[in-house]
């Protein structure tokens, strides 16, 4: 089977340089290689003399640069039992812990008088110090797997990001509502009032741009007004030495907890339905099956490679006469904004646009629930959705009549394995928890090969 060499190519999880890097920094050791091609993604200059910073282990810390960065992480527990995980997780942020401390010696021996320590996970506020969160957070988060040690000589050194604050005319950091929070995608998110700064550097730059591409087009199709008043409008877009930074509007709302409310989702649906629907005045060319099944494929072994190209192929085929809109590309609780029980917003554009298959957002909102109340990975939970809920499930029927579709069983399948293909290629480029654990022999067996035998029968049958 093959294998990605660990943090090998640029990681999602590389956001947090952006908190961390001075404004000027343009020349930088590091030994890590996957944190090498980030900084090389976003215009750095990898050196050997003279560096701005020095990103390296605690033994390996040479001490010559101005700016010296420790990284420390873990990888995500990998049992299929929430228990079991829970219990790995607090042992490794053990010792996380043991190894900031020393990490932090490491800085005073080479005479750096100024340190920073900063937990985070993502989707979670950055934690300086490596504070407990002021919020209430997800247990596990509570124990971060990730912490960043900085030191420097000197004045503590203006960041990539908070330049990027003064540069979109909010001030410094302390304007910030809350604390920044590195997103799904490797995107840094802080709230500033009215409206939302967005921070990306190295390959993290192609999701931000993807998004404010994907609002632009949404926008220009004349979305109807259910779509057009819960996107954020654009405000201003720039760059800060490495880093680009886009400022948009703020939504009124908060995060809601699965399952949502019956008036929420049915919101929710309304605003599906239109935003597929604007997807019908766009030229797009369809966008095939194939290319997420490539993704899912480059991870698994011969057999299951052809297997996948083969469904990918003869779901570009079968679904080919469905109707193709809009979609958001990532619709599940946590990009969902709502108010006194009704959807403000909905956030985080950067998997969405047009030429896409309908249904699969709703898909994607429905088994995500049955994830986030379960702790189940996506291939357990989408079975389990399948058997359990799609049968009979109104708001998927409800969705089908308002957009004229009368779908066959062999169809519905078809967009359940479409939804499948698409939902493990997304996991596996906005990974969070490191390349050797999402492809490791539990995360193929339980997302990718039972999947895969379940489905495959289902959709060879005429």
């Amino acid at each position: 089977m093959p294998a990605r060499t660990q943090f090998a190519s640029p990681d999602a999880r590389h956001g947090w340089l952006v908190a961390v890097l001075p404004s000027g920094a343009r020349r930088f050791r590091v030994r890590d290689p996957g944190l090498a091609q980030s900084l090389i993604a976003a215009g750095a200059k990898l050196v050997e003399e003279s560096p701005d910073v020095e990103i390296a282990r605690s033994c390996a810390l040479a001490g010559d640069a101005p700016v010296a960065i420790i990284a420390l992480q873990s990888l995500e527990p990998a049992s299929s039992s929430r228990i079991v995980r829970g219990a790995q997780r607090l042992v490794r942020s053990g010792a996380i812990r043991l190894r900031s401390a020393a990490a932090r010696r490491a800085l005073r021996r080479h005479g750096y008088g100024v340190r920073r320590l900063i937990a985070w996970e993502r989707t979670e506020p950055l934690r300086e110090g490596g504070a407990n969160p002021r919020r209430r957070v997800p247990l596990a988060h509570r124990f971060p797997l990730n912490t960043v040690v900085f030191g420097c000589r000197g004045d503590l050194p203006t960041s990539m990001l908070e330049t990027a604050l003064v540069a979109a005319g909010r001030g410094g950091p302390r304007t910030a509502e809350h604390a920044p929070v590195v997103g799904s995608s490797g995107v840094i998110v802080v709230m500033l009032g009215s409206a939302v700064l967005r921070v990306a550097i190295g390959p993290a730059r192609e999701r931000l741009d993807a998004h404010g591409h994907a609002l632009r087009t949404l926008l220009d199709a004349r979305p109807d007004p259910a779509v057009a008043a819960r996107v954020p409008a654009s405000l201003q877009r720039g760059e800060t030495g490495l880093a680009i930074w886009w400022l948009e509007q703020r939504l009124a709302g908060e995060t809601p907890r699965p399952p949502l409310a019956e008036r929420l989702l049915e919101d929710c649906l309304d605003f599906l339905v239109a935003l597929h629907g604007a997807g019908r005045r766009t030229a797009a060319a369809p966008l095939p099956l194939s290319r997420s099944a490539h993704v899912v494929a480059a991870e698994c072994p011969a057999e299951t490679r052809r297997a996948l190209d083969e469904i990918a192929a003869r779901l570009d085929r079968e679904l080919a006469a469905l109707p193709r809109g809009f979609a958001h590309g990532d619709f599940w609780s946590g990009n969902v904004l709502a108010e006194d029980g009704r959807l403000r917003g909905v956030v985080d554009w950067s998997a969405a646009g047009p030429g896409r298959l309908p249904l699969l957002d709703l898909l994607h909102l429905q088994i995500s629930a049955v994830r986030e109340r379960s702790g189940l990975r996506l291939g357990p939970a989408l079975l389990r959705y399948a058997a359990d809920q799609l049968p009979g499930d109104d708001v998927i029927s409800a969705y089908c009549e308002r957009l004229g579709l009368t779908l066959a069983g062999r169809e519905l399948r078809g967009l359940l394995a479409a939804y499948w293909l698409e939902a493990l290629a997304r996991e596996l480029l906005d990974n969070g928890r490191g390349p050797q654990q999402l492809v490791d022999a539990t995360w193929l067996d339980e997302n990718v090969d039972l999947v895969l035998n379940a489905l495959e029968p289902s959709l060879a049958r005429g």
